[in-house]
């Protein structure tokens, strides 16, 4: 390598200057060098050596970020800062090395990669730069922490310093600094972008700002490379995966910007076992072009694993593999549905259509519904045949087949459909033998045979005579063998006695074992015997506890349990178990494996009972632990079996009602939990779990239930009604049944018969009312199934400590992912927060304080984890309140994320428990006295329970100590921030109410609607009366569950003193309230409360905000205004940023434009007025209570900007004395377009039909009427509109309007009346107070009736639908008139003539002036016309038909059982009469075949299917209803002729081929006959210069004899006439004159060129014609477009091609020359002559081969041996003796082989019409679609020597000019032809 020392010297300070300095030298004039390829390989090696060096530098440069990052004290620090200094001095000094290495070498090469090479260094000694400060950064902070722990002095003198090291960083790096970085190698990419990063921060801190730490963000990028390599997977093999693998693939790389060596190495790690062998090897093969080997590699792939056929071939296979589905096989349907998901996916990619676009026919698709059950596959054929006749296709597409598939799936494996199989069946197949069948036995009794005289079968030849039941052979059989015996014997399975059927035996028998009536003893059998098990009997008495006082009874063994898997006790679920000891097995029901989620196969086995065995199948549950209800007892559970037959009696759970009306029970009765109503019975436990039946403890009574201590808890058992006085209403037994015909059951026979009746009789008792109840709840919104699961989970385990506060667990969901352990992430965010803190004195004063709250009584220090134990920590911040600057509360950040997870993704958010703010406020208005409180610390009443504590882990100083370490804590309560923690809070409040016995409903009320999370609001009508409730509530709180209830206000002062200075709001306690004039403003819920004045105001925010957007936003947001006090002068703010929205672009922090700052500084001016406004608290200054009237007033009104609606209350006191006051009101801005002033209208009453129902829901009020008043009288009408239709925008709006109101509570007022025209055109807000929008006018009185509002000019309004007059015309039938019907060539025209025709008919018998064509006629009409034709075709049949007589034998109609309907129409009989179909598909109207309207039907229906073929024709034809005498072979000829069908599908013409011309049939001396053409060009060196060389064109003329099949090659320099000239004088001169030349492209000897642009040569030219007549030489020229004329010399042009291919690959030419060029054309010409013209022969005496070169040379074989020393006098005399041999016998084997080849036509063998002059045509154009294609006519035709037209002259138009063509037919289609009439259009 060129490195030495001495090169190194000349280089300065910085290496971009000794790159700059070298490149001004390279400037100097010098010559380019240009290597030899062994010097070029050199230098590849040392431009590779450098490179590599300077990476591994590079490589060590990047990673000291990291060990930055890492650093803990200052000498790591300045041990990588001296690092830094070393690498980066070593990369300049083999920088420079590298440069001058590269200049030295001066090829093209070098200097292109001097220029790569200098951008490099340049950026990478940007970065080194800027690396720099980031460790000094780093040494500042660690003195920085050093110096905090001193004195806070010296921290001060640290942080001054660095920042001011910042600043003077931030002033030495220019912009540059960043534009550099956007051009940056991939080499350097990934550091760059980590600087670019971190420069980004440094314009928007100025110079006292602190920087931040940026290794933070090269953390944050080294973790998204680590997810992303993460992201890798291997890929399969498998080449339906291949392009999904290879997409993720190339975008994983694709973001970690690798380069192409990286990515070959991580191909070959993550393709499969075979795919990674290609990889390796071609990494091998490519190691010094990386570019090509992953090229080379993705090719290799694709080629291996993406090819359409091997994706086919595998999906095909995929598919064969799955076996065939059987109906419970529902599992596996989602198999098949997933396959052909796949196919569907893979068809999508248009690399795979064509391929597999069979699966859209039924080739495709059978193989596939082979795979469903019998069932499915009926469902399917119908589903598939309803699809192809609603699209009018031949087969539904593989994409329908996906969607059924997938519905099927979905429903056969949907639980809600899951239904219990009566006898389920047993799997037979080879696996039986190895799958137990496990037996549980429950209940059984044995009985004895009765004696039944049947002779024994099994004896008969030993002659004895006994009986079939006393043979012990028999008797000995198991059941399956005597049943057998039976069946081969005929004998009755029931009684043995007879060969007559069980189910008709009568005789009485009875079973001694058993006592069983079905079966005598010779066959009872003993399931448990026969398996093995052992007899077990269960007796059950079950009585009931009489009176009204008791809540149970107590018959079984029945415990409360939780249950749940071992280890995850956070999954417990409540559950009753029976304890059963006659169960030698414990079972569960299937809601236990659904809640669960145990989704195992099932299996089968036995279950035994009083009912006989019954085989089952069910799934299995093991890993389970069952507690007891007072976690006392914990057991291990064994293998659960699943079995629904569990007894699910609640009535036999044992209660402490019934304990304690027994003395001996009733010590127990606080032991026994009360009876959970929403709790089931879900688990029997039997003798395998032992420790489930240990008694601990027992109380015996005297003939009364006894009691039993179990592990699992204390249990009733025996008769609970008292002195057993009271007959049981329901006795539960075991009972078998016996069915009508004989088969036995445990269910009781069903009583019940059917009835039919008519259901067209109203008989209403019969309609359950129950089903159809409309209730006020059913629009509101219901639970989501995860509200369900949280009240469940909070019913089951909200519990009271022994302390008396709620114990609440954490609601997880039911299926969620384990927690990663995030101390990590924990730990970071503690040490953001503490810089934080350590940054601003004052919040971090604040903080310390309120952790001291939360450690002092809310939290502890975490004790240690087990091992595994899952966990969470909770990263902490501080918030301050908007209102209250001084109040900072921590939150806990449930959301942060750990490995996409966060705590509050894995809890159930619960239900919305909040009451509605605005029905709270509402309701605080209604009383005289109104009192406030709030509940302290809240989230914090509630504690979490211990098993979830570790999820709230936290780390915080040790004892709130800043100086100490961080250490781990935990929450005890529930903390804000969690996402449940509101629903928790809410349900526990109104928990501690509802447990207590002695709550007033008036403290119940006020707790469950009128508090707001932890804000209580009450208004009462006494101060005693809201002192009482207040006091009451705060007594229930504290009592029930450790809720204090304070900072209670008032606006009486009897009220505030009566509650002690600590219960007072915070700023009222030290307030001396002798009166109220010094009392601050009280909030509540975001409204500001004057209590001396008792009215709500408003505090406006003096920020003053920029004239931006953001800023605009922020201030119309400040105003808070829930009741719609001011919501006109908030309206016009809104008009304003609508404004400013839509009509400008700027972003939302760019100044606006000054035009609009005066109208918005006008809005702000005004909002300083706001503050003035005042609204009473109260409504009225009365009691409600004692109000004569209470009406409640709603204005609606619509401007073209906005819509308002306003409700105000007026109460009556007595009959003239009424109080009005202002409830809530609403504007909202209108869409800007679309929406005409009633459509805005309308809304605006909708509007405030909204606000009523609003209202009245959450206003807790009685009122006596609503009245709604609008000034549009449009909206009236509309509303009080019964006739007319309106469209749907107004029906829906008057739809939701009368689905709440009636119109009779409507009523008009004028708009100056209306205060919401104020709402809906703005105010400002000093005009709000004395506005009618806060002082409405008193609306008129009712008028007795009530007026009623018109359609206003219905005619004209566009919302309505107008009235269409109909009239219907009948007509009189006109016979004989079928000639008529020729005339028309159209079905529809010919139906609308003679409808008009009959109407005309009709109105001048009824002289009657007006029609209107109705289909009602046009159907008539077509009856007619069909009617007429019939009579004329059909008269026998018809006559037959009537006579109801034989058809004759001969008739057309015989084998259609044709019948006469009711019209008189002819119509199908066929056998298709109960099909579910509609008449015309069942009966067609029969249409003679010869008939003129057979032709037009046939038209018609082709025209509406679009022109499609004779099959879907017909099939229009038939569901048309129509059914046409041999139609098949009519519908043929129409579509034959049809003009559009020609267009879309017609042929090109095509004539039989013609025979050989004259020319190439006789010997004639060589290139005589000469086909012409030319091809090219190619590039040559025409002359090398000191720049390079320079290059010219060569195109080759190519002279073919038509005779011998020889070929002459000329080269031309250019495509002139003069060039031409010279290349056809050499060939003249070479092979002599030429009589006669064949081109193609008649004037143009290659094509027309002007407009292209290309040079040709123009045969007319005057310079080439004055040569041909010099010549005595002709031109003949073939047609444009008929490339096969000229076949003879084509061929030869593809074969002169291919030749040259091979020798320019021989000879690796990079630079071709004009000598090279020519020496290539003779050598072509050479090897084409020598090619055999005719077959080789195989004959070994003809070894010669007949090939042009014969006759050109006259030579034969190789080279001519020397000559002998002969008299020259002999050569001359045999020399022309030779010639003539050799020409002899060329022409000779010319004649005789040559021409006889080409004697067959190879296509075109048939003869066709001549075209004509006047045919009109389609010309094909190759440049354009099918559709594009011009039509042009025929105007000259050119018939060939033997008649046969093959070329014609078309004329077109083109441009808006006519022009006329020469083309051959082969480029046209034949549309229509005047001796042709038949011909349709």
């Amino acid at each position: 390598m060129s490195t030495g020392d001495g090169e190194a010297k000349p280089v300065v300070k910085e290496t971009s200057e000794s790159v700059e300095n070298t490149k001004s030298e390279s400037d100097k004039p010098r010559r380019t060098r240009t290597l030899t390829p062994k010097a070029q390989e050199n230098y590849e090696d040392e431009v590779r050596a450098f490179h590599n060096n300077l990476d591994q530098i590079w490589r060590k440069i990047e990673d000291i970020p990291d060990e930055v990052d890492k650093a803990k004290d200052i000498g790591t620090l300045r041990d990588l800062e001296n690092q830094l200094q070393d690498l980066s001095e070593q990369y300049r000094v083999l920088s420079n090395r590298f440069s001058k290495y590269l200049d030295e070498v001066n090829t093209q090469d070098s200097q292109d990669e001097f220029g790569r090479f200098s951008f490099e260094y340049r950026r990478s000694k940007t970065i080194i730069r800027s690396m720099r400060p980031v460790i000094k950064n780093a040494r500042l902070d660690i003195l920085e922490a050093i110096s905090n722990a001193a004195t806070d002095d010296s921290a001060s003198v640290i942080s001054t310093t660095k920042r001011k090291s910042d600043a003077g960083q931030i002033q030495q790096q220019p912009s540059q600094v960043v534009d550099d970085l956007d051009i940056i190698p991939d080499r350097l990419q990934e550091t760059a972008n980590y600087l670019r990063n971190q420069h980004s921060h440094f314009p928007t801190h100025d110079m006292g700002s602190p920087m931040i730490h940026p290794t933070q963000d090269l953390t944050k990028f080294l973790l998204k490379k680590d997810l992303l390599l993460s992201r890798f997977s291997r890929f399969n093999d498998r080449p339906e995966n291949f392009a999904v693998w290879k997409d993720s693939f190339r975008s994983i790389i694709t973001e970690l910007e690798v380069t192409p060596f990286e990515e070959m190495d991580l191909l070959a790690k993550w393709l499969g076992p075979e795919s990674s062998k290609y990889a390796v090897s071609i990494r091998a093969a490519n190691s010094s072009f990386p570019h090509r080997g992953v090229a080379r590699l993705w090719e290799r792939l694709e080629e291996r694993y993406g090819s359409p056929e091997l994706v086919e071939a595998s999906l095909k296979a995929k598919l064969e593999s799955l076996p065939k589905l059987r109906p419970e096989d529902n599992k596996m349907l989602y198999d098949l549905s997933d396959i052909v998901a796949e196919i569907i996916g893979c068809k999508e990619n248009p690399k795979y259509a064509t391929l597999l676009s069979y699966f859209d026919s039924s080739s495709g698709i059978i193989p596939i519904i082979n795979k469903l059950p019998r069932n499915l596959q009926e469902k399917w054929t119908t589903q598939a045949s309803n699809y192809k006749k609603k699209h009018q296709t031949a087969y539904p597409p593989l994409s329908f087949l996906g969607e059924f598939l997938q519905e099927m799936s979905r429903i056969r494996n949907d639980p809600g459909f899951q239904y219990e199989s009566r006898q389920p069946r047993i799997q037979k197949g080879p696996c039986d033998a190895k799958q137990r069948i496990q037996h549980i036995g429950a209940n059984k009794t044995d009985t004895k045979p009765q004696d039944l005289p049947v002779k024994c079968t099994i004896h008969v030849n030993g002659g004895n005579t006994h009986l079939l039941k006393d043979c012990r052979t028999f008797k000995s059989k198991k059941l399956a063998d005597k049943k057998k015996i039976l069946k081969d014997n005929k004998v009755c399975f029931r009684c043995c006695n007879s060969h007559h059927m069980a189910r008709d035996c009568k005789v009485e028998i009875k079973c001694d074992s058993c006592d069983s009536k079905d079966h005598v003893a010779a066959l009872h059998s003993d399931p448990q015997k026969e398996q093995g098990g052992e007899r077990e009997g269960v007796k059950t008495n079950c009585l009931q506890i009489c009176g009204d006082h008791f809540g149970g009874k107590s018959c079984a063994k029945t415990v409360l349990v939780r249950i749940y898997p071992q280890g995850e006790r956070e999954k417990a679920l409540d559950a009753y178990a029976i304890i059963d000891d006659q169960s030698n097995r414990s079972l569960a029901k299937s809601e236990f494996f659904n809640l669960m989620n145990i989704d195992s196969d099932p299996f089968p086995y036995i279950i035994t009972s009083c009912a006989g065995s019954v085989t089952a199948y069910g799934r299995k549950a093991e890993g389970f632990v069952i507690e007891s209800w007072d976690a006392t007892e914990t057991l291990k559970l064994p293998v659960l079996t699943e079995c629904d037959n569990v007894p699910s009696v609640r009535e036999e759970i044992p209660t402490p009602e019934i304990a304690k009306h027994f003395s001996h029970l009733m010590d127990i009765a606080a032991f026994i939990p009360p009876l959970q109503e929403h709790v089931p019975v879900l688990l029997l436990l039997g003798r395998d779990v032992l420790e489930a039946h240990y008694v601990l403890d027992q109380r015996i009574g005297d003939r009364s239930p006894y009691a039993q201590k179990l592990k699992l808890g204390w249990v009733l058992i025996g008769e609970a009604c008292l002195n057993r006085v009271h007959t049981p209403d329901s006795i539960r037994v075991n009972k078998v049944s016996l069915t009508k015909d004989g088969r036995a059951s445990v269910f009781p026979p069903c009583t019940n018969n059917f009835k039919v009746r008519d259901i067209r009789t109203n008989d209403v008792n019969d309609v359950n009312d129950k089903l159809f109840v409309r209730t006020p709840n059913d629009d509101k919104s219901a639970l989501s199934q995860e509200d369900k699961d949280f009240l469940k989970i909070m019913d089951g385990k909200f519990h009271r400590n022994e302390a008396g506060s709620w114990v609440a667990p954490l609601p997880f969901r039911s299926s969620r992912r384990t927690l990663p352990n995030n101390h990590e992430v924990a730990l970071r965010r503690a040490t953001i927060l503490e810089r934080s803190l350590q940054k601003d004195s004052v919040k971090r004063k604040h903080f310390f304080t309120f952790m001291e709250g939360i450690l002092s009584k809310h939290a502890e220090l975490a004790p240690t984890l087990k091992t595994n134990e899952e966990h969470w920590y909770l990263p902490i911040f501080g918030v301050y309140h908007p209102k209250k600057p001084t109040k900072l509360r921590v939150v806990f950040d449930s959301s942060a994320k750990f490995n996409d997870v966060s705590l509050n993704d894995i809890l159930l958010c619960g239900p919305d428990l909040t009451n509605n703010l605005l029905g709270v406020l509402l309701r605080f208005r209604k009383g005289q006295i109104a009192i406030t409180a709030d509940i302290e610390q809240m989230f914090f009443g509630f504690i979490v329970s211990e098993e979830h504590r570790n999820f709230l882990r936290f780390l915080w100083h040790r004892n709130n100590d800043p100086t100490m370490e961080l250490v781990e804590y935990r929450m005890l309560k529930h903390v804000f921030g969690n996402s449940p923690s509101p629903a928790v809070a809410t349900y526990g409040l109104r928990k501690a109410i509802d447990i207590l016995p002695n709550v007033g409903e008036d403290v119940k009320y006020f707790v469950n609607n009128n508090f707001y999370v932890d804000d209580a609001l009450l208004s009462t009508s006494t101060p005693q009366q809201a002192v009482d409730i207040m006091k009451r509530t705060q007594e229930a709180l504290q009592k029930g569950g450790n809720l204090r209830l304070h900072k209670i206000a008032s606006n009486s002062l009897e009220v505030v003193n009566s509650f002690a200075a600590a219960d007072r709001s915070t700023d009222l306690e030290n307030i001396d309230f002798g009166d109220m004039e010094d009392v601050p403003l009280q909030r509540s819920l975001g409204l500001f409360w004057n209590l001396q004045t008792d009215s709500f105001t408003f505090k406006v925010n003096s920020d003053d905000k920029p004239f931006t957007k953001r800023g605009v936003l922020s201030t119309l947001h400040s105003v808070f205004d829930p009741l719609g006090f001011a919501a006109p002068f908030i309206l016009l703010g809104r008009m304003i940023f609508r404004e400013l929205i839509d009509e400008l672009a700027c972003g939302w922090d760019d100044l606006l434009p000054p035009e609009y700052y005066q109208r918005w500084n006008d809005w702000r001016s005004s909002l300083s007025d706001l503050p003035t406004l005042s609204v009473p608290r109260p409504y009225v200054s009365t009691d409600l209570d004692k109000a004569v009237r209470k009406e409640l007033h709603v204005y609606a009104d619509a401007s073209e900007r906005a819509v308002s609606a306003v409700a105000y209350l007026f109460v009556y006191t007595s009959d003239d004395d009424h109080d009005i006051s202002f409830i809530f009101g609403k504007s909202k801005l209108a869409p800007k377009h679309g929406h005409t002033i009633p459509r805005l209208e309308l809304c605006s009453a909708v509007l405030a039909s909204e606000i009523a129902a609003t209202i009245t829901e959450q206003l807790h009020l009685s009122l006596d009427d609503i009245r709604f008043h609008t000034d549009s009288k449009v909206v009236l009408g509309y509303l009080y509109n019964r006739t007319r239709r309106f469209y749907t925008y107004v029906a829906n709006r008057v739809d939701k309007i009368l689905s709440v109101s009636s119109i009779n509570q409507w009523s008009h007022v004028s708009s100056e009346s209306n205060p919401a025209d104020v709402g809906s055109r703005g105010i400002l807000a000093k005009d709000l107070q004395s506005s009618a929008w806060l002082n409405p006018p008193k609306p008129k009185l009712r008028a007795s009736t009530p007026e009623a509002f018109e359609l206003q000019n219905p005619d004209k309004d566009k919302e309505i639908r107008p009235i269409v007059n109909v009239c219907k015309t009948n007509t009189k039938e006109q016979i004989g008139i079928c000639k008529d019907f020729e005339r028309f060539s159209s079905w529809k025209r010919l139906i609308s003539v003679f409808t008009i025709l009959r109407e005309c008919a009709i109105n001048k018998q009824l002289k009657l002036h007006e029609f209107a064509r109705t289909a009602a006629a046009r159907i008539s009409t077509e009856k007619f016309i069909l009617r007429e034709v019939q009579q004329e075709a059909f008269q026998k049949e018809i006559h037959c038909l009537t006579e109801k007589q034989r058809l004759p034998g001969d008739s057309p109609l015989a084998s259609l059982n044709p019948f006469l309907d009711e019209d008189g129409l002819i119509r199908v009989g066929g056998r298709l009469t109960r099909a579910s179909m509609d008449e015309p598909s069942k009966h067609p109207i029969v249409i003679p075949k010869k008939a003129h309207i057979a032709t037009l039907l046939v038209r018609y229906f082709h025209e509406q299917v679009h022109h499609q073929g004779r099959h879907i024709t017909e099939g229009s034809v038939r569901s048309g209803g129509f059914w046409i005498i041999a139609g098949k072979r009519l519908i043929s000829s129409i579509l034959h002729s049809c003009v559009t069908c020609r267009k879309l599908r017609g042929k090109q013409e095509n004539q039989i081929m013609a025979d050989l011309p004259s020319c190439r049939l006789h010997p004639t001396p060589p290139f005589s006959f000469v086909g012409v053409d030319t091809f090219g060009h190619w590039h040559v060196v025409s002359r090398r210069t000191r720049g390079g060389i320079a290059q010219s064109k060569r195109w080759a003329i190519l002279f073919t004899c038509l005779t011998i099949r020889a070929v002459h090659i000329e080269i031309v320099e250019e495509m002139t006439a003069s060039s031409f000239i010279n290349a056809l004088r050499r060939f003249v001169s070479l092979r002599g004159k030429v009589r006669e030349y064949h081109s193609d492209r008649g004037t143009n000897f290659i094509g027309s060129t002007d407009s292209l642009r290309v040079d040709a040569i123009n045969i007319d030219d005057p310079t080439v014609k004055h040569f041909q007549l010099d010549n005595d030489s002709s031109w003949k020229f073939n047609p444009p477009h008929a490339s096969h004329f000229g076949g003879v010399w084509e061929r030869m042009i593809g074969v002169a091609r291919r030749i040259l291919e091979s020798l320019f690959l021989e000879n690796h030419t990079k630079s071709l020359t004009h000598e090279v060029l020519v020496t290539f054309m003779a050598e072509v010409c050479a090897i084409i002559n020598h090619r055999p013209i005719v077959p080789v022969s195989s004959d070994p005496e003809n070894p010669q081969i007949l090939s042009p070169s014969n006759l050109l040379t006259h030579k034969e074989g190789g080279d001519v041996a020397p000559f002998e020393e002969i008299d020259p006098r002999e050569i001359y005399k045999s020399q022309w003796k030779h010639v003539q041999v050799l020409a002899d016998k060329f022409w000779r084997r010319w004649q005789n082989e040559f021409l006889q080849s080409l004697q067959t036509r190879r296509k075109w063998k048939d003869e066709n019409d001549n075209l004509s002059i006047g045919d009109v045509v389609l010309l094909k154009e190759k440049d354009a679609k099918r559709n594009a294609w011009p039509t042009a006519i025929i105007e000259e035709v050119f018939p060939s020597a033997d008649g046969k037209v093959r070329k014609v002259n078309v004329r077109t138009v083109k441009d808006n000019i006519p022009v006329v063509y020469s083309r051959p037919i082969t480029e046209l289609v034949l549309l229509h032809s005047p001796s042709n009439y038949s011909v349709v259009t």
